[in-house]
């Protein structure tokens, strides 16, 4: 992870390594000034100490606090469960509408024809 440009994007690709980064460069880099190990670092606003989990997908990357990452795993495959319900729901002709509450929420605002 940088917030920086990187180069050899194929080669990273072949290797099937992740990479998540500001941009691209065809510039290397300067490697004349020594760098610092185990210490925290500011990427794009957000903190990340060392020990924190990084994880990351097509749609983001997201910093967990070691001390938070049960809870987390917790919730998240509550969340998971949940919108794997959906789906499935959404598969046997179920409306989004009517799953996730927005036509509720249509008649509430008003913008509904049933209002």
């Amino acid at each position: 992870m940088t917030n920086g440009a990187v180069r050899d994007t194929l080669q990273i690709r072949d290797l099937g390594f992740p990479v998540f980064c500001a941009g691209i460069s065809i510039k290397g880099n300067d490697q004349s000034r020594p760098g610092k190990i185990n210490n925290p670092i500011t990427f794009d606003g957000v903190i990340v100490n060392p020990g924190d989990i990084v994880v990351g997908d097509n749609d983001g990357v997201v910093v967990i606090p070691p001390g938070e990452a049960a809870q987390l795993l917790q919730a998240a495959r509550a969340k998971e469960k949940a919108e794997a319900e959906v789906i499935a729901k959404i598969k046997a002709g179920g409306s989004t509408m009517d799953l996730l509450g927005f036509n509720e929420a249509y008649k509430r605002l008003g913008l509904s024809e049933e209002a």
